[in-house]
C-alpha cells in the first residue's frame, strides 16, 4: 500500500527503495492508495498531519495522525509502532520464542500455553475457517513454505500437492481455554501456523485503539495492505483511499472515502514468481481447497468493513469463492461488511 502525501505534511521514518526481491521476503500486497490523504488549506483548528512509515510485519507499516503539536505527535507515534511491534512479536511465525513459533516448534507433542491475547485471535481465525469452509485457514503455513516466493526453490511435485489438498487443517488444531490459561495442540503432522491472514489486522485495531484512548480522534494506519480510517482528515472530509487497478498499477480505479472504516485487500498480482519464459508460477494467496496459488478470472479483493481484523481474514477467505457465495456469507455473518473485486 502506497500512501500519497503533499509536500507539507510531516514526515519520518524510512524513505530509502528497497530491491524487489528484498519486498518479496517482507511481503504483503500494496494494492491500496491513499488519494489525497494530505490535509488541504482549511484544516480542522490548523492542525497538521504528522505521518511516520517504518517496517513491520512483512511491509511497510504507516501511520498518519491529526494533531497541533509535534512532539505530543511523534511521541503518540512512537506509541502506535510500539503497540505494533509487540504484536508482531507475540504472533509472528517467524520468531521462535513468539507464541506461534513455540506452537510450531512444540505443539505435534505437547500442549503449548500462550496468552490470552493470541488465543482470542486465534479463535477468531478458526471462526472465519470455518465460515468459509477452509478457504481461510491459519494452518497451512506448510503450504506456504513450499510455495516459496524468496528464492528459485522448486515447484511442489503433483503428488505432494494433492496429499495436502482440501485437508482442512483448521480442524485439527486443539485450542483450549481455560480460566487460568490457554493451549494449543496439534492433532496432525503436517501443520503450521501461521496468523499472518489475521494478526495484521488485530494490530491496525489494536493500535487504533492505543490512539483513540490517547484522545487521537483522525487517523489513517496503514499496514501493508490493511487499513482503518479513524475519523476524517478533517472535519467535514474523509480520508480518501485509491484502490489499484491490478491491470495498470500506476492508476487508480476507484476512490473510497472512509470514515470510521476498515479496508483489508488481497491480490495476486503483487508478489508472484515467473518462469525464465514468463509463465505465473506461483504467488502468495495459497487455495487450501487446490493447495496451489489460486487461479481466478479477478485479481484482487478488497473487504470493507467496521474493524481490520476481520476484513483482513475475509479478504483471503472470500478470495476463492464466487460472488453470490461471498455476499451470502457476508449478510450471514458480518453487519454492513462489502467487497469490491479488481481487475
Amino acid at each position: 500500500m502506497e500512501i500519497l502525501v503533499k509536500n507539507n505534511e510531516q514526515k519520518s521514518g524510512l524513505s530509502a527503495k528497497y530491491p524487489r526481491r528484498t519486498m518479496l521476503k517482507w511481503g504483503g500486497a500494496a494494492v491500496l492508495v491513499a488519494a489525497g490523504a494530505g490535509f488541504g488549506p482549511t484544516l480542522f483548528r490548523n492542525r497538521q498531519i504528522f505521518r511516520r512509515t517504518e517496517l513491520l510485519m512483512g511491509s511497510f507499516g504507516e501511520i498518519q495522525i491529526v494533531h497541533d503539536d509535534a512532539v505530543k505527535a511523534t511521541a503518540l507515534l512512537d506509541q502506535a509502532f510500539a503497540e505494533a511491534r509487540r504484536i508482531e512479536m507475540l504472533m509472528s511465525r517467524f520468531q521462535t520464542d513468539s507464541d506461534i513459533g513455540r506452537i510450531n516448534l512444540h505443539a505435534q507433542t505437547e500442549a503449548v500455553v500462550i496468552s490470552a491475547e493470541t488465543a482470542a485471535v486465534l479463535q477468531r481465525a478458526l471462526h472465519w475457517s470455518k465460515v468459509t469452509e477452509g478457504r481461510f485457514d491459519p494452518a497451512i503455513g506448510h503450504l506456504s513454505k513450499l510455495w516459496n516466493l524468496e528464492d528459485e526453490s522448486p515447484v511442489p511435485e503433483k503428488s505432494q500437492l494433492e496429499l495436502l489438498a482440501s485437508q482442512s487443517f483448521f480442524k485439527d488444531i486443539k485450542l483450549e481455554n481455560n480460566s487460568n490459561s490457554q493451549t494449543v495442540s496439534f492433532l496432525s503432522s503436517e501443520m503450521q501456523l501461521d496468523l499472518g491472514g489475521i494478526a495484521k489486522g488485530y494490530a491496525v485495531d489494536q493500535v487504533a485503539a492505543v490512539l483513540q484512548n490517547s484522545g487521537i480522534e483522525q487517523a489513517l494506519i496503514n499496514f501493508g495492505g490493511d487499513l482503518m480510517a479513524l475519523g476524517g482528515r478533517d472535519e467535514s472530509k474523509a480520508w480518501r483511499v485509491g484502490i489499484k487497478d491490478p491491470n495498470k498499477p500506476e492508476k487508480i480505479s476507484q476512490v473510497l472515502n472512509l470514515r470510521n472504516q476498515a479496508v483489508a485487500t488481497s491480490g495476486n498480482y503483487e508478489q508472484f514468481r515467473r518462469s525464465e519464459n514468463g509463465e505465473l508460477l506461483s504467488h502468495h494467496l495459497i487455495d487450501p481447497q487446490s493447495a496451489r496459488p489460486g487461479r481466478l478470472k479477478f485479481h484482487g479483493l478488497s473487504v470493507i468493513g467496521s474493524n481490520c481484523m476481520d476484513t483482513d481474514a475475509l479478504a483471503t477467505g472470500l478470495f476463492f469463492q464466487d460472488r453470490s457465495q461471498a455476499q451470502q456469507l457476508l449478510e450471514d455473518f458480518t453487519t454492513g461488511f462489502s467487497t469490491i473485486r479488481l481487475g
